[in-house]
């Protein structure tokens, strides 16, 4: 039988035999078989038409048709990331917008008559409210009080802003004034608002305070927070006021 030249084994049954024997040589054409399919593969998903990264028998797809399936993937990449940059931009301009107002209501078994005397009484109001007050509630004038919450005593102002009787009352003041040394003089007050409407249960109470969003911007998350849980507060203690002085 011919002998096989250095050529033939280099490829023919040499070959299989090294890679038997862990012949060095055999594992460094391996790792290079390896990098060269490497260079060509693309872990994205088939392209429009039907693309696979095989094609045939095990084989791997042309390095065109990978290319393509891989700019697909970079497109749908950069719109994916534009969509959620957008829904965080309105996300956080929806939570901006809220920071400016808090809104609440309870419905109270008492007549329309009997909420808005609580509310427009200067001194029933502090009962309730928990606060002291040295002057009536006057449209176009202030009215000054002390807060005497524990742990939050504080004096406020009430500018009246507007009285409709037995529908509508609303003033302006500093929210949350804790901070004896600052000028609450030098920032816009926030607007509080109430309307009544009359239920076959009693009385429908809507508060509304706007304008935090206009305060200095320091002191703004808190007083948006104590206020947003003060309001909840607050109408819970009117109600309770009704009901136990009916």
């Amino acid at each position: 039988m011919p002998k096989l030249s250095p050529r033939g084994v280099k490829g023919g049954q040499g070959s299989s035999q090294r890679e038997k024997a862990g012949d060095p040589r055999s594992a460094h054409h391996s790792l290079r078989r390896d990098v060269r399919a490497k260079r060509n593969y693309s872990p994205t998903a088939p392209a429009e038409g039907g693309f696979s990264l095989l094609s045939g028998a095990g084989q791997v797809a042309a390095p065109t048709a990978v290319r393509t399936a891989a700019g697909s993937s970079q497109q749908e990449m950069q719109h994916f990331s534009c969509t959620i940059a957008r829904a965080a931009y309105y996300a956080t301009r929806r939570l901006h917008m809220n920071e400016d107002s808090i809104e609440r209501q309870i419905e109270i078994q008492a007549p329309v008559a009997q909420v808005w005397k609580a509310l427009t009484d200067s001194k029933i109001f502090g009962q309730w409210f928990n606060a002291e007050f040295a002057s009536a509630f006057i449209a176009g004038q202030t009215a000054k009080a002390k807060n005497t919450s524990k742990g939050f005593e504080m004096d406020m102002v009430f500018h009246v802003k507007s009285i409709t009787p037995q529908s509508y009352f609303s003033y302006a003041w500093p929210p949350f004034p804790m901070d004896r040394t600052f000028d609450y003089s030098n920032e816009d007050p926030t607007l509080v608002e109430f309307w009544l409407e009359p239920t076959s249960r009693g009385t429908l109470l809507k508060v509304k305070e706007s304008g935090f969003t206009k305060i200095t911007a320091s002191r703004r998350a808190e007083a948006f927070k104590m206020h947003s849980g003060g309001w909840e507060a607050q109408l819970k203690n009117i109600e309770k006021f009704l009901v136990e002085n009916k």
